[in-house]
């Protein structure tokens, strides 16, 4: 005689209802991504092509004789510690009086101070 297997199984999480219900539910939500997909292909207009913009030049200028090592921060070439000692150096021994007297503090010659120039400007102070 055959016996008949007494296994128990542990209680499903989810009815035998509800299981189906799931089932549908993925189906349709997946249905629907790919039906969309389907229907940009079918209409012509494919998948879209993200194309980054072109880097943006800003045109922004400071006042050599003013500038905070902050503001020189922005100026491409100039870091922190090459900020810092510009502001040191105008405070030392005086305000510039051309853009070229930039090359004075270490670290600025004439190519770093080429690719700087277009964002610096001095601002000629009047004598009271």
């Amino acid at each position: 005689m055959a016996t008949q297997s007494t296994e128990s199984r542990p209680p499903a999480f989810l009815s035998l209802s509800q299981q189906w219900l799931l089932i549908v539910i993925s189906c349709l939500l997946a249905g629907s991504g790919v039906g969309r997909w389907g229907w940009e292909w079918l209409s012509g207009r494919g998948m879209v092509e993200i194309v980054s913009l072109p880097e943006k030049q800003t045109n922004f200028f400071i006042d050599i004789n003013t500038a905070t090592w902050v503001e020189w921060m922005q100026v491409p070439e100039v870091g922190e510690k090459l900020a810092k000692a510009i502001v040191q150096d105008r405070q030392q021994v005086g305000p510039y009086q051309s853009i070229d007297q930039l090359t004075r503090v270490k670290g600025i010659g004439e190519k770093t101070l080429k690719r700087m120039r277009p964002h610096l400007k001095l601002v000629q102070q009047q004598l009271k």
